[in-house]
């Protein structure tokens, strides 16, 4: 079964208080939508101006992917069978990239 979740980017709603706005617009409209879930940003304000390019280190991000996964794995052992051919491609990636 597939689940929607909606993400409210901005908690303003004309003619709607602000203590008002959950109950009586966003919830009202995600549950009409068939949403099963609504989130909301975890910042008071997002600045939605692009980002600046910045120099990524792929050894870094590659050893992030590594435990990222290793960690998703150790929590359950389907997860384990689940990634193990990602985690060992990724450790290959990592160990190729290192010894260079």
């Amino acid at each position: 079964m597939t689940r929607l979740g909606y993400q409210i980017p901005n908690f303003t709603y004309p003619g709607v208080s602000p203590d008002g706005i959950f109950d009586n617009v966003v919830a009202k409209a995600a549950e009409a939508a068939g949403y099963d879930r609504v989130l909301v940003m975890d910042h008071f304000y997002q600045d939605m101006e692009p980002l600046q390019h910045a120099e990524v280190d792929v050894a870094q991000q590659g050893a992030r992917m590594l435990s990222a996964h290793e960690a998703r794995s150790s929590l359950r052992e389907e997860n384990r069978e689940l990634f193990l051919d990602v985690v060992e491609s990724l450790r290959s990636d990592l160990d190729q990239s290192n010894s260079r």
